[in-house]
Parts: C-alpha cells; structure tokens; sequence
C-alpha cells in the first residue's frame, strides 16, 4: 500500500536517511566490485543471473532448507538465458553476452546448451563469496543500527 505524504518523515530526516542509503549502497558496491575487477556491468549481470536462477525457490523471502549453507543446489537452480538477462537490466544484449563471456571466461558461470547459462552452487560456495557474505552482512548490521532509531517499524 502506497503511504500519503503526512506518513513519511520531515524532508530533513529523509534527507538524513536518504544520505545513509546513499553511504551503505556505496560501502556495499565496492566490497562487490572487488570480485569483478572493478566493473560495475559484471557485476551487476551476475548477480541478476545468481538471483533469478532461483527466483522460483526466493518468493516467500524466508531462509529455506534446500539451501544447504545459504546456497540451493544445482538441481533447483535454473539456466538464465543472456537476451532475459539484457531484456530485465535494460542493457543491449551484445553488451549482457560480452559480460557473460567474461564471466565464464572467469569461471563464475558455464554454458547451459546454445543461449543458456548457469551459476553453480559450487561457485557460489566458493571462499571468495563466504567472505563478501560476512561483509556484507557486517555493512548491512551497521546500516541498520545507525537508521533503526529513525525509522518506525
């Protein structure tokens, strides 16, 4: 349900809760950028690969059993094609296939017939992912102390 405008905050606090989303997105993305050298498009694909691979199995948005350690197996996942990928982002699909390419080139990701591709649970339990979890949620433990005084629940 859409809030009318006397439920939201003071435009000073939004402003001061604007600026803290602001410093968490930017705190987060470079803790990302790391694993894709630097390139926000990577990044981005792969991580909308990642999720929509198991959209199917996330719609409750409850931790689930099937994710043995936080990630499904491979047997639940499905291949994502590139043009789904281009056409959910927006981007040009030869754009999204270099990116892909890079991508498996690197080992993150593998084919999955002629248009179709795959983001392992193996990959995904890889250390390098283990550690930008703990990260993450350490960045996002922080985020939500310094707003939670700010925001009624």
């Amino acid at each position: 349900m859409k809030k009318s405008l006397e439920e939201y905050p003071s435009a000073h606090m939004l402003g001061f809760l604007f600026s803290q989303n602001v410093d968490y997105l930017m705190s987060i993305m470079s803790v990302y950028l790391e694993l894709f050298d630097g390139d926000a498009t990577t990044m981005l694909i792969f991580f909308t690969m990642a999720r929509t691979s198991v959209d199917h199995l996330n719609r409750q948005n409850v931790p689930r059993a099937e994710a043995a350690d936080g990630v499904f197996p491979d047997t639940l996942r499905r291949p994502v094609a590139a043009l789904s990928i281009a056409n959910y982002l927006g981007l040009p699909y030869e754009t999204t296939r270099r990116h892909v390419m890079k991508l498996v080139a690197k080992g993150y990701c593998h084919r999955q017939g002629s248009r179709e591709f795959l983001i392992s649970s193996e990959t995904l339990s890889r250390p390098e992912f283990a550690d930008l979890a703990k990260q993450s949620f350490a960045l996002t433990k922080t985020y939500l102390e310094t707003i939670r005084p700010y925001v009624a629940t």
